[in-house]
């Protein structure tokens, strides 16, 4: 399923390096709530580079993601408050609730570049964006740049986006 899986919750500490070259499935994995709070990530992985159940908290870090479905997935709330995200996938963010504190994110996606999807009953779908540098280029054809299929909130940050077909 995953170079690096977790039943439970999953922490990711420090200052370290992780890189990950998943040929088949996902990067991470992770069935419950996961934290990370620094570090170097490279993730390639023909799936998800990293996947959660439930909740899924980043405070910092250097993220760089290439993959073939998902860059960062979770079902359930997705928090970003800080760090530095380089994205090439079929979808850059998704999650049912999606908050952006802040955060340098440059996203490449074939299809939505931040989602904010119905994944679970918990919680109504949203896209919160508070801050933070965002560069998107998106895809042609049937693509959002910011997609939110519950309620969308914009209350700062730098949001750029290139669009192939509106």
């Amino acid at each position: 399923d995953a170079v690096i899986y977790a039943k439970d919750d999953l922490t990711l500490n420090g200052s370290g390096t992780l890189n990950i070259d998943a040929s088949t499935g996902h990067a991470i994995v992770c069935k419950d709530d996961m934290v990370i709070t620094g570090g170097t990530y490279t993730l390639t992985a023909e799936e998800d580079g990293i996947n959660t159940n439930d909740s899924l908290a980043i405070t910092d870090g250097t993220f760089d993601i290439s993959c073939g479905d998902d860059a960062i997935h979770t079902d359930g709330i997705l928090q970003i408050d800080g760090g530095a995200f380089t994205i090439v996938a079929a979808e850059g963010l998704e999650g049912t609730y999606i908050t952006i504190n802040d955060g340098t994110f440059v996203i490449d996606a074939s299809d939505d570049e931040i989602n904010a999807a119905q994944k679970v009953e918990d919680y109504t779908a949203a896209l919160n964006i508070n801050g933070g540098d965002i560069q998107i280029t998106m895809g042609a054809g049937d693509t959002d740049g910011l997609d939110s299929n519950g309620n969308l909130y914009i209350n700062g940050g730098v949001i750029s986006i290139t669009a192939q077909s509106a």
